[in-house]
């Protein structure tokens, strides 16, 4: 948007002679013929102005309407035998020197006699469009109104109620060093509609992707995430953009040849709903820029196909069931401008965003006005520029109008011209940040002036501009506060409905350039009172521990910014973590200067209303490098990490305060628990071989030779152990739950969980020297057998193990967090968590959320031998469709290319399989009545021997595939397209094509392949192979056995779907007659999300899961070996890491999302949940939303 934009600034001649080319001005050529439409009015205004201001004449009159047998005229007429440039007989026709054949752009001697001009400007006396006097005179032969007014019916006042706020995502890749504005630091009370811009549409599937291969995926997620945390918000996604249509660029003819068949513009319009629907996007904005244009690699039918283009994404919109906006961007440059149709596109666009910025810049150089400063958002000629949209009958109701967060800069020829008009040099000195010279940001500009304040701007009202000198040479205009106020006004005035604004990254941190456009203050995002909410912002996933409810940031961001930085409401800064926030040297440095330079860490909070005693970085590497941050007693683990950082509550110095990375081992964030000083005043360590007394629990015992550890007075090791007691209260409630000793070897892993306070430390812990004898002294085993898996730790470091400590939630205590209930959400009957009715919570196909697939249009629909809620087998049929995803292969692949999966057994016969070759089968449901903690139960073995076995009833129980099946054809999908799950480009090189691969896919391979046992009659393909290694008749390992809800959402989470749909869940609650029992369920098919993580992180699922995953790579160099198909196996590598990492967030998107319907549901008074029961509900909820940070599957990216 921002390179060579709208208007090109040409100057006016007027050729005053009399009966020769008379008063029309004649361009250099065609295109800037076109642009005197008011380019004339622009310039006589400048001249008339500097010849007031005594500059004299600056702009030169143009001698170009001259010419002979040797010059011909510049705009291509007719070189008449007078020697003048003009149109018709007297110039085209006896004695005409050259170009006799030309004719003009309208009236009576254009090539259509009579025809008008485009976009209804004046077509003069002598067949020249233009909208000033000289062309509107009363010799005009067509559209002579000089100046139109706007169409009449547009309310007015409206211009900043719909502000779509532009965030170019692509400055983010470009200034990591300086002024970084992620989503989620976008400052939400300012906007109404979010422009995430640029997306781009790869040049043969017409999939939505993004711009580059450096630009993540994930960012159209972070974007997303904006709407949870604000529901009003609009987020649009803009496709194409000014780079999109440069020359020499794969993706200049994109836009029109989709648009020229109607099979093209029906898959894009299906992708484009796709993509918003995957990521709930409220609208798409068409930048194409331009069509038509033949500079701009435009050809004469783009005009009409534009519109048959939005009339088929109208069309797919319409159908989808959601009301989805369409905007186009269009340019306030008539040469640009005249190739729209726009009463034909507003027949299907909701408005469209006026471009009125870049009037002028460095490239004025090369056109007829020349290297002179203007300042680039005029308001004079922005009004000008509007006539033309009414010209052809817009309502000002259906334009958005354009501002500028940033300067348009020059460096001055002559430093002592300082005024419009003076000429220029070069660009203005890159900024500091932008480093684009010509170029300035708002932050940068008001940097220059706080920085100088002794510099003198200029405000020229007539223009609505500023402009301002300094450094000797340096020039530029921009707006403020007060051209702001005067743009809104004037646009109010006229009835625009909207803004379009360049854009909101460009702002300073305290968003000053949104305050001056709305002329209110911005509240920051650190201000939103609901720190639930607030931790829905983009950019900020938690990971809470226990009753603490600490969280820290999940992305690196400049501490020094204090809108976006911040913590929350409620929460103070308890300390820092800059593990992958730099390299070592930029972080040591960053310390030595800390709070005074670009600085990047972890902000960690903490909840104000249960503030810690003290927080402190543990572990500082020794003289190898190995860390042992291990929590002190009464601290609680907090987060860890290789680098650490610095804490800012306390005075006790961190361990790690020189950040050095560990090389092996963790440093530990503690806090000292306040709340220990009440559990533990109600627990002691006894005496040696004394008991708890009866109003006791005996939660730990310790043996301790030495008598060094406070509290403990030691015992000889041939003595009993000393008691942890504690007081037992209502029910017989303790203090903590349990306790447990952490520590093996050589004590490593000696560091309690985030759940857990450290209570004591010991060398020996719970069977003291006894069990270090055994281990030393073998032949004493068999004295203390049942000691003989307990070590002492082998002295590193001073390691010690922990005694960690559960609290328990039911302890009564004034700082205890929101406990499970009493009673189980999951009802009395704790089974109900196990099998509730598929019916129940459907995940409900017609549901926008459900309709959610990746970025990338998958294009692979499935079929199935049995019906999917049936227990599973037989072999599914994925279906790749050529037509629609690479329609230029139709012809050599056909319309599809089928993927057959290998067949695989029902849950009966795999337990018959799996007995036959006395293999236990591997089965896991959900753990009944752990409301806010979910957790799996292992099915016993023994219970599922038989094929008969009634657990395969009771819990629904289906076969599960480790690895899902529709990975296959998602990575399938990426080599024919070369465009990631993420929408990320694919940056392997690779030595194929997609018609290669599509028509080596199903062929058999021949010569010595490595043994893999296929299905009978299999050919021994890619397709085949690869399927075969996931899982099959004659390949149980891959197969576990999951409840059908279970597996379900485990298919959806790898298929990138929502795991329940707003629908499903709303359509559990719509049972009035026990509004109780409906939540209650709801919340039951909640608990599962995190109970498919666990399952998929358990070790014996995680270590299969590599197995295959590491096999599938094998496969794939096989494949390149065979076929020659150079890249394919190291695509395979890219594509796991993508996708995991893409599942990853999708999923806790889907979570986020899942938790916050949910909460609407349950509490929404139509479904009459009574009251007491709501807190209880929705409390719960809230809990389950601390999960988020441990929802990962990156774990199952295998090394290469």
């Amino acid at each position: 948007m921002l390179l060579l934009q709208t208007l090109v600034a040409a100057a006016a001649v007027w050729l005053v002679s009399s009966g020769h080319a008379a008063a029309d001005p004649i361009g250099t050529d065609s295109r800037y013929s076109h642009e005197l439409m008011f380019a004339g009015a622009r310039a006589k205004a400048y001249h008339e102005r500097q010849k007031s201001q005594g500059f004299g004449s600056t702009l030169n009159r143009r001698e170009d309407y001259t010419c002979n047998a040797s010059n011909p005229c510049r705009n291509k007429a007719c070189c008449g035998p007078s020697g003048f440039c003009g149109y018709g007989p007297v110039y085209c026709g006896t004695g005409c020197v050259s170009n006799c054949n030309a004719t003009a752009e309208c009236g009576k001697f254009a090539k259509e006699p009579g025809k008008k001009c485009p976009l209804s400007v004046c077509c003069s006396e002598h067949g020249f469009c233009g909208t000033t006097t000289e062309f509107c005179n009363s010799k005009c032969q067509s559209n002579c109104v000089e100046h139109p007014k706007p169409p009449g019916g547009s309310e007015t006042g409206r211009t900043l109620s719909r502000g779509m706020f532009t965030y170019d995502h692509q400055r983010i890749l470009l200034l990591t060093k300086c002024h970084e504005t992620l989503p989620g630091d976008l400052p939400l009370d300012a906007l109404t509609h979010v422009n995430y811009a640029f997306a781009y549409i790869h040049p043969v599937s017409f999939a939505i992707t993004t711009m580059d291969a450096a630009t993540p995926g994930s960012l159209f997620i972070e974007m997303a995430k904006l709407k949870t945390a604000k529901p009003s918000l609009q987020i649009w996604l803009s496709i194409g953009g000014w780079t999109f249509s440069d020359d020499n660029t794969p993706t200049q003819p994109v836009f029109g040849n989709i648009a020229r068949e109607k099979r093209y513009r029906e898959i894009f319009a299906n992708n484009v709903l796709s993509f918003l629907q995957t990521y709930g996007y409220d609208g798409v904005d068409i930048d194409w820029e331009y069509p038509g244009a033949p500079d701009r690699g435009g050809k004469p039918d783009d005009v009409d196909n534009f519109v048959l283009l939005l009339k088929e994404i109208r069309a797919v919109f319409d159908r989808s069931g959601r009301n989805l906006g369409i905007s186009l961007t269009i340019p306030a440059s008539y040469w640009y401008l005249k190739w729209f149709d726009l009463p034909g596109l507003l027949e299907y666009a909701d408005f469209v965003n006026l471009m009125s910025y870049d009037l002028h810049g460095v490239w004025d150089s090369n056109n007829p006005i020349g290297s002179r400063v203007l300042a680039h958002t005029n308001l004079t000629e922005i009004a000008l520029a509007a006539e033309l949209l009414w010209r052809v009958g817009v309502k000002p109701s259906q334009v958005s109008l354009g501002f500028g967060f940033y300067g348009r800069a020059f460096t001055l020829q002559d430093s002592s011209c300082t005024k419009p008009g003076c000429p220029f040099k070069e660009g203005a000195r890159p900024g500091v940040c932008t480093d684009t010279s010509g170029y300035l940001a708002y932050y940068e500009v008001q940097d220059i002036l706080q920085k100088n304040p002794d510099i003198k701007f200029i405000h020229d009202k007539e223009a609505a501009v500023k402009y301002m000198a300094w450094d000797k040479d340096q020039w530029i205009s921009f707006d403020d506060a007060d051209t702001f106020k005067q743009k809104v006004e004037w646009a109010d005035k006229i009835g625009f409905s909207g803004s379009l604004i360049w854009a909101s990254d460009l702002d300073d941190y305290t968003w000053s350039a949104h305050k001056a456009l709305l002329g209110r203050e911005v509240a920051s995002n650190n201000d939103i009172s609901d720190p639930l909410v607030r931790r829905m912002l983009p950019g900020h996933t938690y990971e809470e521990y226990s009753t603490e409810a600490c969280y820290r940031h999940k992305d690196c961001a400049d501490v020094n910014n204090p809108m976006v930085s911040g913590c929350a409401s409620g929460y103070f800064n308890a300390g820092y973590d800059v593990s992958d926030c730099g390299d070592d040297k930029k972080v040591k440095l960053t310390w030595l200067i800390f709070l005074s330079y670009c600085k990047y860490a972890k902000r960690i909070c903490c909840p104000s209303s249960n503030e810690p005693k003290y927080c402190v970085w543990r572990g500082r590497p020794d003289l190898i490098g190995d860390c042992n941050g291990q929590c002190q007693e009464g601290e609680m683990t907090v987060f860890e990490s290789k680098r650490g950082g610095k804490s800012e509550l306390g005075d006790k110095e961190d361990e790690s305060r020189d950040n050095k990375k560990c090389k092996r081992g963790l440093k530990t964030f503690c806090c000292g628990a306040r709340r220990f000083i009440k559990e533990d005043g109600t627990c002691r360590w006894t005496e040696c071989n004394e008991k708890c007394s009866s109003d006791e629990s005996e939660l730990a015992k310790v043996t301790q030779y030495e008598d060094k550890d406070k509290g403990i007075k030691g015992c000889n090791w041939y003595k009993d152990s000393q008691r942890y007691c504690c007081k037992k209260g209502h029910n017989d409630v303790t203090a903590f739950e349990y306790c447990n000793w952490v520590g093996q070897g050589d004590c490593a892993e000696n560091r309690c969980s985030g759940s857990e306070v450290t209570v004591h430390t010991s060398s020996v812990g719970e069977n003291g020297w006894k069990a270090c004898l055994c281990k030393r002294y073998p032949k004493q085993q068999s004295w203390w057998a049942h000691v003989a898996n307990h070590t002492c730790c082998r002295n590193q470091g001073n390691r010690k193990k922990s005694l960690c400590c559960s609290p328990n939630p039911k302890f009564d205590m004034q700082s205890s967090a929101t406990m499970c209930s009493d009673i189980s959400s999951c009802g009395d009957n704790f089974e109900f968590c196990d099998k509730p009715d598929v019916e129940e919570v459907p995940d409900d196909e017609d549901d926008d959320s459900r309709l959610a697939r990746a970025a990338v249009i998958t294009d692979l629909s499935t079929y199935t031998s049995t019906h999917l809620l049936a227990p599973r087998g037989g072999s599914r049929t994925y279906i790749f469709k050529v037509a629609e995803t690479v329609p230029h292969l139709v012809k050599n692949l056909g319309p599809i290319i089928e993927m057959k999966s290998a067949g695989y057994p029902s849950p009966s016969n795999l337990l018959k399989k799996l007995a036959k070759a006395n293999v236990s089968a591997q089965a896991y449901k959900m753990a009944g009545g752990l409301c806010v903690r979910p957790s799996l139960e292992k099915l016993k073995a023994s219970d599922l021997v038989a094929s008969t076995s009634p657990l395969l009833q009771q819990f629904k129980l289906q076969v599960e595939h480790r690895i899902d099946l529709q990975v296959l054809p998602k990575f399938f999908n990426t080599a024919m397209t070369r465009v990631l799950p993420s929408g990320s480009v694919v940056t392997t090189k690779l030595g194929f094509d997609a018609l290669k691969l599509g028509q080596k896919w199903n062929q058999e391979m021949t010569g010595k392949l490595p043994d893999l046992t296929l299905p009978r009659n299999a050919l021994h393909s890619i397709n085949n192979r690869m399927f075969s290694l996931m899982g099959s008749n004659q390949n149980l390992d891959p197969f576990l056995l999951l409840p059908d809800r279970m597996n379900n959402k485990k298919g959806n989470l790898f298929n990138l779907f929502t795991f329940l749909s707003n629908n499903a869940m709303q359509n559990v609650m719509k049972n009035k007659t026990d509004p109780v029992t409906n939540a209650e369920k709801l919340l039951a098919a909640v608990y599962e999300i995190p109970g498919i993580y666990q399952y998929i992180q358990l070790p014996e699922y995680t270590k299969g899961a590599l197995g295959i995953l590491n096999g599938l790579s094998s496969e794939a160099g096989v494949g390149e070996a065979q076929w020659g198909l150079k890249g394919f196996q190291e695509l395979w590598h890219e594509f796991l890491a993508d996708y995991f990492k893409y599942a990853t967030k999708m999923g806790s998107f889907h979570y986020e999302n899942v938790i916050t319907g949910a909460i609407n549901a349950i509490t929404d008074p139509k479904y009459g949940v009574p009251l007491e029961s709501l807190a209880k509900y929705s409390g719960e909820l809230r809990e389950l939303r601390g999960w988020a940070s441990n929802l990962t599957l990156e774990h199952l990216i295998p090394k290469k």
